[in-house]
């Protein structure tokens, strides 16, 4: 709804586009050197994790619309991320099917990313994109969206909100609401904010990681609404850096 307005990896060379169809997921490594199910958990609040928030000016092409959040630096669900109070702050699919920002973060160990769909209620069960996160060394890992289990729409009336439970996501996709607001749309509604943790498999996790794409799949046609993607901010979780050791002063 708008405002009114888990398969084994398989080797790729580029980001996988998959048939929308209600089936089941999993996170695709291209090409693959372990299982996306073996992962290296680090929570957000361990002093092993560096929380580094990612700026959206790049691809940011919408101003965000269904609900006022705070701007700035501000903390959702335990987690950082900077929302620009001016200008554009929003990358919504509606506009261009693909955002890519480059990110530069050393040994990433997952994705925090604010996404919500526009259209989510119309798409349940169904693939609509993906989130890629591709590294300094050419390898890849790209996890699936779909909504009712990693995304959902961007608000509901709360007398149909109750009936709409989210599945329960694949096992390296965590996905909890970090932020709701009580509105008043000719009846009661409540707005969401929801964040999506992308846990990086093993055999990539503390690499540097490049790049993070976005891809909305779910265009049947050019001219067709599809889901719209919104997504309004992110962050890298890092294991910390260790300080190089300072050798003992040489004797004169």
């Amino acid at each position: 709804m708008a405002f009114p307005k888990n398969a084994r990896p398989v080797m790729l060379s580029s980001i996988l586009l998959a048939v929308l169809a209600p089936v089941s997921y999993c996170a695709e490594i291209q090409p693959a050197p372990k299982p996306a199910e073996a992962l290296i958990p680090v929570e957000a609040d361990s002093p092993q994790a560096e929380l580094v928030p990612v700026s959206l000016k790049p691809i940011a092409n919408q101003r965000m619309e269904h609900l006022s959040p705070p701007t700035g630096r501000i903390t959702l669900g335990g987690i950082p991320f900077e929302i620009p109070g001016e200008g554009n702050n929003t990358f919504q699919s509606g506009a261009t099917a693909t955002g890519e920002i480059d990110v530069h973060v050393r040994k990433a160990r997952a994705l925090h990313i604010l996404m919500n769909a526009g259209w989510g209620v119309e798409f349940r069960g169904r693939r609509v994109g993906a989130v890629t996160l591709t590294f300094t060394d050419g390898m890849a890992v790209s996890f699936p969206i779909v909504c009712g289990e990693s995304v959902r729409e961007t608000w509901d009336f709360l007398d149909e909100a109750a009936g709409r439970k989210m599945a329960k996501p694949l096992a390296d996709i965590q996905w909890r609401n970090v932020l709701e607001e009580q509105q008043n749309r000719g009846r009661p509604a409540v707005a969401y904010i929801d964040m999506l943790t992308l846990q990086i498999p093993e055999g990539l996790a503390g690499r540097t990681l490049a790049a993070v794409t976005i891809v909305d799949q779910s265009k049947e046609t050019p001219e067709s609404r599809g889901a719209v993607l919104e997504v309004y901010g992110m962050t890298v979780r890092a294991a910390v850096t260790e300080a190089e050791p300072i050798p003992p002063p040489g004797r004169g």
